[in-house]
């Protein structure tokens, strides 16, 4: 534990050394079991806070959205995001579900310290592997969990100091989450690395790890 803590504190405050230009938000990945099912969630941590939906209008396809806002810290960044997505869902099998989402973000952000200010445009595809309804200590509570990446395509916009420019690149998020509580509310946490490849101190830079904590509510789910 005690090594566990060092490691932690180290990559928090080595990745505070640098100016960070664009935080990623959330990853709106929690499993929709069945059609007629919905899910309302709030979240907040390393990316700010965001508030979340879903609906499944059948058990292949459903829509997913969301909205956050990072309030300025003490490095005066700040931003406000959304987005919204398409998933694509197999047939459940031992309550196990691929899904692709295809998906747009917008937002805008600003970083005082280096007078930066732009906004963004960010189509994503995203692959997920999920098991849904697992069950915990004689069926007295309830987990969901999953893993996946998102490639996004992020096309910035911005103004640093008096001069304006462009970047647009690839970045990669591999992620993994879980949900734990009641067949209705669960304690939910979800975490990533954000991967822009070999540029990555060129343009617009990349905060690279993220991890955030929440709650989901689920509506018309079923054991």
């Amino acid at each position: 534990m005690k090594n566990c803590a060092i490691i932690l504190t180290a990559l928090f405050f080595a990745c505070k050394s640098a100016s960070y230009h664009y935080r990623t938000p959330t990853i709106n990945a929690t499993p929709l079991s069945r059609g007629g099912e919905g899910l309302l969630g709030v979240q907040a941590g390393s990316a700010g806070l965001a508030a979340k939906g879903a609906y499944a209008f059948t058990k292949n396809i459903n829509v997913n959205g969301w909205a956050s806002f990072f309030p300025e810290g003490d490095d005066s960044y700040n931003s406000r995001e959304v987005e919204f997505s398409l998933g694509l869902q197999t047939n459940q099998r031992n309550r196990r579900i691929t899904a692709l989402y295809l998906g747009w973000g917008n937002g805008d952000n600003e970083l005082d310290k280096i007078d930066l200010a732009g906004s963004y445009n960010r189509p994503f595809i995203q692959l997920q592997r999920s098991r849904f309804m697992g069950t915990l200590y004689r069926e007295r509570g309830f987990f969901d969990g999953y893993y996946g990446v998102r490639v996004n395509y992020l096309m910035y916009n911005g103004k640093l100091g008096a001069n304006e420019f462009d970047d647009d690149y690839f970045y990669y998020e591999p992620y993994a989450g879980a949900a734990f509580g009641t067949n209705r509310i669960r304690l939910e946490f979800v975490s990533g690395f954000s991967i822009k490849g070999n540029k990555w101190k060129e343009g617009v830079r990349l905060y690279p790890f993220w991890a955030n904590i929440g709650l989901a509510m689920s509506f018309g789910k079923k054991y």
